[in-house]
């Protein structure tokens, strides 16, 4: 079987901080309302992601990347202190279950 070729509508990788970067611009620099096009966001998203403007597009992305993997060990940490039995199988299975939910993630990146 044979697959139809596709045409690509976006940038995958970084798409969605593309996106927000582009809202914060307008709100934060070009002084215009953030909802251009199909905004999801609340308005503080637009406020919170305006000071990776001035960094490289590339270096706001590593930072996102790297907040986006410490806050999701840090709250599988925290859910293991808070579910610990004696034997420890709670604890280590809440552990290997949330770490393979971001399995997709890791491969793909």
């Amino acid at each position: 079987m044979q697959f139809p070729a596709y045409v690509p509508v976006m940038q995958t990788i970084g798409g969605d901080l593309s996106q927000i970067l582009g809202y914060s611009k307008a709100w934060a620099i070009l002084k215009s309302t953030p909802y251009v096009g199909e905004n999801p966001y609340p308005p503080f998203v637009a406020i919170f992601f305006a000071p990776f403007l001035s960094i490289p597009f590339l270096g706001a992305y590593k930072i996102v990347v790297w907040l986006s993997l410490i806050s999701f060990v840090l709250s599988i940490l925290f859910l293991t202190t808070q579910f610990r039995n004696e034997s420890g199988f709670a604890s280590i299975f809440i552990f290997v279950f949330f770490a393979f939910l971001f399995l997709p993630a890791i491969v793909t990146g």
